[in-house]
C-alpha cells in the first residue's frame, strides 16, 4: 500500500472553521486541482473498512499511514478531502487484492453515514420523495457530486455527475451507483422494486458476468452517463419507514448543515453555469468570459487550471450533456439543436457530437 504524499487529516464543518473563512488550517496541506476541495463526509468510508475487516485486515494498521482514525469516521461533522476518499478507496482495493472490492464495500450497510440524512430519506412516503431528498441534500454526504433524477417515458433514471475537474474514476463510480442500488432495494423492502439497466462511462474492470449477477440486472459499460435506470412506476412504491413527523423533525437540521456547505462555488462551477446562459447567443468565447469574470484570459485559464480543467473542457462538456438531453425531445430539429449550443453552422455540430459519441446526431436519435 503507498501512502498519500501528504497528510490530509480531518475537516469539521461547522461555521467557524478555518477553512470556511478562507484560512489555512494546521496539517491539511493546499491542494491544487481541487478547486474549493471538495470534501466527502467521513462517514462515506465505514463501508470500506468494514469490507477490509470482512477480508481480515487490520483496520488501524491501514489507517495509520494516512493519519486516519477509525473513531473520527461515524462523527457527522467530520469530512475528508476528496483526493483522501478517493486515496483510500484505491488504497482499499489494493489492499484486498480484489479489483471487486468496491462491489462488495458497496453492500456494507451502516447507519452512522450522515445517521440524521440517513433517517430523513428513510422517514419518506415515497421512492420518488427518497429521490428528491437525495439530490437536494447529497452535498451533505459528497460535495462536487450530483444527481440528477429523470421520470421521462416511463423510464426513471438516476445519473450520478461530477463537477468539471473533479477527479472521480471507475472504481469511485462503481462503489457510489453500488451503494445506491442496495440502498433502494433495502430502503423500499418490496420486491417490486426493480433496476433495468446500470450505465457507465467506462469500460468494465472485471469480466460482466460478476458486475450483471451484483446488480442482478443489465449492466451496459461505454455509455454516455453513469446511471441507475428503472421503470418509473419504482417511484410511486411506499416505503415502510415512512414517518412524517419525524421526517419533518429532521428537516430543518439538514438544511441547516447543507446551508453551512454552500461556500462560494467553484470557478469551474460559475464559468459553466455563465456559459450556460450564453450558449444560445454564441457568446462562448474565452475573451468575452474573462471580462464578465473582471479578469484576464491568462488568469482565467491558470485558475481553471489549478482546478484541474480547461475552458475548452468545460464547454465542450457543457454542449454534450445538453445536446443529448435536446435530441431526446423530438420537437427539436438538429438545427434548432446546433443554434441552442451556440453553433453557427449545422456541420459543426454534427462533427463535435460525432467525436463526442461516436455517432451523428440523427443516428443517436434514433437509438
Amino acid at each position: 500500500m503507498t501512502p498519500p504524499n501528504d497528510d490530509p487529516g480531518y475537516e469539521r464543518s461547522s461555521g467557524t472553521n478555518p477553512e470556511q473563512r478562507g484560512e489555512p488550517q494546521p496539517g491539511i496541506a493546499p491542494r491544487r486541482g481541487s478547486g474549493q476541495r471538495a470534501r466527502i463526509a467521513a462517514g462515506m468510508a465505514l463501508p470500506l473498512l468494514r469490507q477490509l475487516r470482512a477480508d481480515g485486515l487490520d483496520v488501524e494498521s491501514f489507517l495509520e499511514p494516512f493519519g486516519l482514525c477509525e473513531e473520527k469516521f461515524a462523527l457527522p461533522e467530520v469530512r475528508l478531502p476528496h483526493e483522501t476518499f478517493m486515496q483510500l478507496l484505491e488504497a482499499c482495493q489494493l489492499a484486498s487484492g480484489s479489483a471487486t472490492f468496491a462491489l462488495r464495500a458497496a453492500q456494507q450497510q451502516d447507519s452512522r453515514i450522515q445517521p440524521l440524512l440517513y433517517h430523513l430519506v428513510s422517514s419518506q412516503q415515497t421512492v420518488r420523495d427518497v429521490l428528491a431528498g437525495t439530490a437536494r441534500y447529497f452535498r451533505v454526504l459528497y460535495e462536487g457530486i450530483s444527481i440528477d433524477v429523470t421520470d421521462d417515458d416511463d423510464v426513471m433514471t438516476m445519473e450520478v455527475k461530477a463537477e468539471p475537474g473533479l477527479s472521480f474514476p471507475p472504481i469511485a463510480v462503481e462503489f457510489l451507483l453500488a451503494r445506491w442500488s442496495t440502498y433502494g432495494f433495502n430502503l423500499v423492502g418490496d420486491t417490486r422494486y426493480e433496476l433495468s439497466e446500470i450505465q457507465f462511462r467506462h469500460e468494465a474492470r472485471v469480466p460482466l458476468d460478476v458486475y450483471e449477477h451484483f446488480f442482478g440486472t443489465r449492466v451496459v459499460f461505454g455509455s454516455q452517463t453513469d446511471s441507475l435506470v428503472g421503470p418509473s412506476w419504482n417511484l410511486d412504491l411506499p416505503l415502510a419507514s415512512a414517518n412524517d413527523e419525524l421526517g419533518n423533525a429532521l428537516k430543518e437540521k439538514v438544511e441547516e448543515m447543507l446551508a453551512r456547505l454552500s461556500d462560494q462555488p467553484s470557478l469551474s462551477r460559475r464559468v459553466r453555469g455563465h456559459l450556460m446562459s450564453q450558449l444560445q447567443y454564441a457568446n462562448t468565447g474565452i475573451d468575452k468570459t474573462a471580462r464578465h469574470f473582471n479578469m484576464s484570459e491568462r488568469t482565467l485559464r491558470r485558475q481553471l487550471k489549478e482546478e484541474g480543467t480547461t475552458f475548452k473542457e468545460i464547454l465542450s462538456e457543457l454542449r454534450r450533456e445538453l445536446a443529448i438531453k435536446y435530441l431526446r425531445d423530438n420537437d427539436l430539429s438538429s438545427k434548432e439543436i446546433a443554434l441552442l449550443l451556440g453553433y453557427s453552422e449545422l456541420s459543426t455540430f454534427n462533427r463535435a457530437f460525432k467525436s463526442w459519441t461516436k455517432l451523428t446526431p440523427s443516428q443517436y436519435r434514433r437509438l
